[in-house]
């Protein structure tokens, strides 16, 4: 919803743009160039110009921040590690190379309390609890490298172009049990996580390694950014991703009771799998700020 009322906004800045007095001039010490340098009341360029390098960060977890702090979302914070970075140079005014970095470190921990089989064994009307404890990782790496056109004579400008990407995408999940395997107690009460199967017939999961899914392919991209102030500007942009993704084999680890001892096992879910369909494509949308040198 915050992403929908921002993009609103920026179409309202663009009629209210319209109407606000800028002064255009030529400054041969800014560039040469038959285009005349937008500038503001100070005579600071407002655009970035041939040679100007821009470094900018997602705007996505301060969006995510500022909408979970007025809808009273608990335990909100600023999910930092999960951004991207941008890095941009500009080749002149119309054109500019952009580099950008996505990163994505996700790590999240769910803990559950279950009956201490060893203290009901001791005493039935016991109430002593073990913790069962679920690990879940999401490792999330992407490069970009692209050609930008823009165009615009005011503080608002049009931006498209494309180029080759590059992706990776690690899961896994991890599993730390209270009550152990042992000649007295070869069923440990388990919690079995919702969703997760974790708990099977004949043992339990310790570790799933999902695979690792590589991504290689092209994107191209459409949007606008806004020049709040000179050589800084808050931009969105949707992306069209072309993409060849192949996926390594999936593997788990059971923890079973086998011949009188607790016993590891290592198990194939599946032998891994790729994509070469050029029409399956996703679409999103990006939120960024720039600031220019």
């Amino acid at each position: 919803m915050i992403r929908k009322i921002f993009f609103i906004g920026i179409l309202g800045l663009v009629f209210a743009n319209s109407y606000a007095q800028q002064e255009i001039v030529a400054k041969d010490n800014l560039v040469k160039d038959e285009t005349p340098v937008l500038v503001n009341k100070r005579g600071n360029a407002l655009l970035p110009q041939p040679g100007s390098i821009g470094f900018g960060i997602g705007a996505d977890p301060f969006f995510g921040y500022f909408g979970n702090f007025f809808n009273g979302t608990e335990k909100n914070s600023l999910a930092i590690d999960e951004t991207s970075f941008h890095l941009r140079y500009h080749i002149d005014r119309s054109k500019a190379l952009r580099l950008k970095v996505g990163l994505g470190l996700n790590k999240s921990a769910d803990k559950v309390f279950v009956q201490d089989d060893y203290a009901a064994l001791h005493d039935t009307l016991s109430n002593k609890t073990v913790v069962d404890k679920q690990i879940l990782k999401n490792n999330q790496f992407s490069l970009e490298l692209n050609i930008e056109f823009r165009r615009g004579k005011t503080r608002l400008q049009g931006i498209w172009g494309g180029g080759p990407m590059i992706g990776y995408n690690k899961l896994a999940e991890k599993y730390e049990y209270g009550n152990q395997y042992s000649i007295i107690n070869n069923q440990p009460t388990s919690y079995n996580f919702d969703g997760y199967n974790n708990i099977l017939g004949y043992g339990r999961v310790t570790s799933r390694d999902l695979g690792s899914l590589w991504s290689f392919g092209i994107n191209l991209f459409v949007g606008a950014e806004y020049y709040f102030a000179p050589q800084m500007c808050i931009g969105t942009q949707a992306k069209l991703n072309f993409l060849y993704s192949t996926l390594s084999q999936k593997e788990r680890e059971i923890e079973i009771w086998n011949d009188g001892s607790p016993k590891t096992v290592k198990e194939i879910i599946s032998p891994g799998d790729y994509d070469l369909n050029a029409i399956t494509s996703h679409t999103n949308f990006d939120f960024y700020f720039i600031f220019h040198f």
